[in-house]
């Protein structure tokens, strides 16, 4: 697989981004493998790995890096307008955790 210089050091930017706790950086590396977008090929099992842990960073009250569940759904939508039924529950997945409140 060929991937541009410019996709790589967007991937390498975001992973750095996710390995210093920024709940978006690692919500983007979950969305390129969910979506097989810059260069990746889709692969969910990934994908999971950095929504969970994107999940968990949102919820986290420092955490800096944010944005709301309706426009991470939005992206993923507008970017994946034929889901399969896979991608479906591992999207509903992540939504409903960073949408999960403490009681």
């Amino acid at each position: 697989i060929l991937v541009c210089i410019y996709c790589m050091s967007k991937i390498i930017l975001t992973a750095c981004s996710s390995d210093f706790v920024c709940a978006t950086a690692s919500y983007n590396l979950g969305f390129f493998y969910y979506s097989g977008v810059v260069g990746l090929e889709q692969d969910l099992i990934i994908a999971k790995k950095f929504w969970l842990l994107s999940a968990a960073q949102y919820l986290d009250e420092t955490n800096i890096c944010d944005a709301s569940p309706n426009e991470l759904l939005k992206e993923i939508n507008d970017y994946n307008p034929e889901p399969s039924e896979e991608m479906i529950k591992l999207r509903n997945l992540f939504i409903s955790l960073i949408t999960y409140e403490n009681a």
